[in-house]
């Protein structure tokens, strides 16, 4: 029986897997540091994995998703995989990955990449809302987290500027009452975000 593929045999496969794609290249500061895969970039920011199999004498090629601090995407999206035998050669490898792999994969990919550009959107227009607090409140600073940007304009008074930037939570504490009272009146009129 066949071993599973792994160091220089796997290094070998692989690399060769990652010539006959194409314009595929081998992430080589991936490889100094994890020696039980072979990580891919490809072309419209793809990037597969190459790695033993469970079984011996194959290997298990799957489409990754970006490393984003703060996202988990990986554990939200559809992991697309193959198994195939590693004796079938390296052609045959790469035209199965073009078939069985890359299709539902790009897919995928391009509809994160889509889901990121909305939220760097609205990043955007929150730090742009929290600029303005910050604008007319003197001595005011601002904080940003991957849910909401935050405004602290001293004395209790602070702005949570939500995910989508279209709702404020206002706490403001220690407020003389008639500027309270004039606050209060101002929001019972104002529409419901």
């Amino acid at each position: 029986m066949r071993d599973r593929v792994t160091g220089a045999e796997l290094d070998f496969i692989g690399t060769e897997i990652v010539v006959a794609l194409g314009t595929w290249t081998v992430d080589h500061e991936w490889a100094k540091e994890y020696r039980h895969n072979i990580m891919a970039d490809g072309p419209e920011g793809m990037r597969i994995c190459i790695e033993p199999g469970r079984k011996a004498g194959r290997l298990a090629i799957h489409g990754t998703y970006p490393y984003i601090p703060g996202r988990h995407a990986g554990t939200r999206l559809k992991r697309v995989e193959i198994t195939v035998a590693a004796s079938r050669g390296p052609d045959a490898i790469a035209r199965e990955i073009e078939r069985r792999v890359l299709p539902e994969y790009r897919k995928i990919l391009a509809g994160y990449h889509a889901e990121l550009g909305e939220e760097e959107e609205m990043r955007r227009r929150r730090d742009a809302f929290a600029a303005k607090i910050l604008r007319i409140a003197p001595g005011a600073t601002a904080t940003h987290d991957q849910s909401a940007s935050y405004a602290d304009f001293g004395q209790g008074k602070n702005a949570r500027i939500g995910y989508r930037a279209d709702s404020v939570n206002l706490e403001l504490r220690w407020l003389p009452p008639d500027v309270a009272l004039r606050i209060i009146e101002i929001a019972a009129k104002a529409p419901r975000a």
